[in-house]
């Protein structure tokens, strides 16, 4: 039955001995969190509706350089690793392996509470706005996932006194409000924030401009990730938009979280970004189809946004550290208004790498920046991260810009990386420590 129908309480005693049926009247609890949601997804009442993201807030237009988001990086397998830390979970094994017997009430009532078949009852059968949206997210993904590591918790006789929960966000002027976020107990701080989008808002493919040239860069053999330019004057591209909006909620003192979830329905994106280093550098998933989502993605990110699972060191994507440095120095002698470069201009840089100053290279863009006074030196101080950064809750004053400092030097001396963003060798591994 597809998903855009409102449902009925006949609907459910069919599912419920369609279930008999199929699993011989015994499912296990993974059976309900790995299956695919039914149809397609509802559509759109028309092309007009609830079809603007908004802009930066005063507090992210006022972030500091170390505040602002750098650099984007691939993480195709994000999301399938969580899943496999997932399931090597004492935990979860238990729970998901848990049998229901279907004519038991209890075990009836668990089963429709997480099976997408029965999940949703009543929800609009269109979106007109993105409250529509998000009802379909919650009550299709995110609540019977939340109630999955309720589950989970229990279990655990350290936690079990501290049940994690989902719910929206409250406001703070100034501050970027997620449509959600995860919570790890009553009273608790936020650990992953939760962003929704409409069809319209965020159309399918709406974000391929990033994913394109980030695959197209590791075709071309280079590892390493893309430059994004802080959008202080606004950039119109749907994909920049979102982006800085996930950033800035990601970054908001409020939460200050390193996982955070950008969905349509339609697709799904995960983000992590490292807890302690180079924290301008945002990590992210491959898209999720509507057609490949399942709850259990939904429970792997929240297992690990709540410290349930872990990733180490290993397991994070290699960066070219030596193409990054250069990559880095050219950006900061030549600033650009587009939000990222096009990959054929990356490659013009990088072919200039071994015998051109990075203040010297050319890459041939037609919308770069003329450099700024005093930018030609070849090395240059880099923000570094430090944690008595300004309050972003608040809405501030505008900070005057703060321009590099320069380092003395030979202009044609071989360029150097940051020593806080990269380490030495050429190639260094990031992510969450353990």
């Amino acid at each position: 039955m597809s998903s855009n129908s409102v449902k009925s309480p006949s609907h459910i005693r069919r599912v419920l001995t369609r279930a008999r049926a199929a699993f011989d009247g015994n499912p296990k609890l993974m059976d309900c969190i790995s299956e695919h949601l039914p149809g397609p997804p509802p559509s759109m009442l028309n092309h007009t509706v609830s079809s603007s993201t908004r802009g930066l807030t005063d507090t992210e237009k006022s972030f500091s350089q170390a505040q602002e988001l750098k650099w984007v990086a691939s993480f195709p397998n994000l999301v399938p690793l969580l899943r496999e830390k997932l399931k090597r979970n004492s935990s979860f094994h238990e729970v998901s392996n848990r049998v229901l017997d279907l004519s038991n009430p209890e075990h009836a009532t668990l089963f429709l509470s997480l099976h997408p078949d029965c999940t949703g009852i009543g929800l609009p059968p269109e979106i007109r706005s993105e409250a529509d949206t998000t009802s379909h997210i919650n009550a299709k993904l995110v609540w019977p996932a939340i109630l999955i590591i309720q589950l989970m918790c229990e279990l655990d006789t350290e936690r079990c006194h501290l049940i994690p929960y989902v719910s929206s966000s409250e406001g703070k002027k100034g501050a970027g409000i997620p449509d959600g976020a995860t919570f790890e107990h009553l009273g608790g701080k936020g650990v992953i924030t939760l962003e929704w989008k409409t069809e319209n808002a965020m159309p399918a493919k709406a974000l391929s401009e990033l994913v394109s040239a980030l695959e197209e860069l590791k075709k071309r053999g280079y590892s390493i990730p893309i430059r994004f330019w802080w959008p202080r004057e606004g950039h119109s591209r749907p994909f920049a938009k979102c982006l800085s909006q996930v950033w800035g909620q990601m970054r908001n003192k409020q939460y200050n979280v390193i996982v955070a979830t950008l969905s349509s329905l339609t697709e799904t994106f995960f983000f992590y970004r490292h807890p302690t280093e180079h924290k301008n550098v945002l990590f992210m998933s491959s898209a999720v189809a509507y057609k490949d989502i399942e709850v259990l993605d939904f429970v792997a990110i929240f297992a690990f946004a709540l410290g349930l699972t872990s990733l180490s060191d290993d397991e994070l994507p290699v960066f070219d550290t030596e193409r990054w440095g250069y990559l880095d120095l050219y950006y900061d002698a030549h600033p650009q208004k587009q939000p990222i470069p096009t990959v054929n201009e990356v490659t013009a840089i990088l072919q200039q790498q071994s015998t051109v100053p990075p203040a010297n290279a050319v890459s041939k863009s037609k919308s770069q920046s003329k450099p700024q006074p005093g930018s030609s030196n070849p090395k240059t101080v880099y923000s570094t991260f430090t944690d008595d950064e300004s309050d972003v809750d608040a809405t501030p004053k505008a900070k005057k810009k703060r321009a590099s400092t320069p380092i003395d030097s030979d202009v044609n001396a071989t360029p150097v990386a940051p020593t806080r963003l990269l380490r030495r060798g050429r190639s260094a591994r990031y992510g969450r420590t353990d």
